[in-house]
């Protein structure tokens, strides 16, 4: 093989192993910080169960299962952040995408970012063990459930059409 190609090849790999180690490290920071905001926010809210002088729930359970939400919630938003980043598509939006995406967790759930941050402060809140963080959890829930249900979905069925509506129907907005 010719030196030039030689470079050439090894220019490619290069670039393309550069890109892989930012697109992981988006997908770490951003996911990063929504764990520690989720953190942040539920210690908060512990402070209003304090004030409201409702008693903590913390247990090793409480715990266990805080963790093993907050987890599952990571998995669910670094795999479908990955699948944005890898698509060239922006995760953080206020607006309904402008690709449609049926590949990674998209196969299984259409809202695996929105089920990610819920699971990710949900664990939070369990781990700590506020009460108040319990009653934001299913307040953040019905907010995600009414903004999927009267903004997102209809933008994205006027956006793609029939695509999108098959894909509705075929798979679930949650599980």
């Amino acid at each position: 093989m010719p030196k030039g190609v030689e470079v050439q090849v090894l220019s490619r790999a290069l670039m393309m192993c550069m890109r892989k180690i930012v697109t992981y490290s988006k997908v770490i920071l951003l996911n990063g910080a929504i764990v520690v905001i989720a953190f942040g926010a539920a210690l908060f809210l512990e402070w209003f169960d304090a004030a409201l002088s409702f008693s903590s729930y913390y247990s090793p359970t409480s715990l266990s299962l805080g963790v093993a939400t907050l987890i599952i919630g990571c998995v669910f938003r670094f795999w479908a952040s990955l699948t944005f980043y890898e698509n060239n598509v922006e995760v953080l939006s206020l607006k309904s995408q402008e690709v449609f995406l049926q590949k990674g967790p998209y196969r299984f759930t259409r809202n695996p970012l929105y089920i990610g941050i819920t699971a990710i402060f949900f664990g939070a809140v369990l781990m700590v063990g506020t009460v108040t963080g319990i009653i934001f959890s299913l307040v953040l829930f019905f907010f995600w459930q009414l903004y999927l249900i009267f903004y997102e979905e209809k933008d994205l069925e006027k956006k793609f059409g029939d695509g999108y509506r098959k894909y509705r129907n075929s798979v679930p907005r949650w599980f």
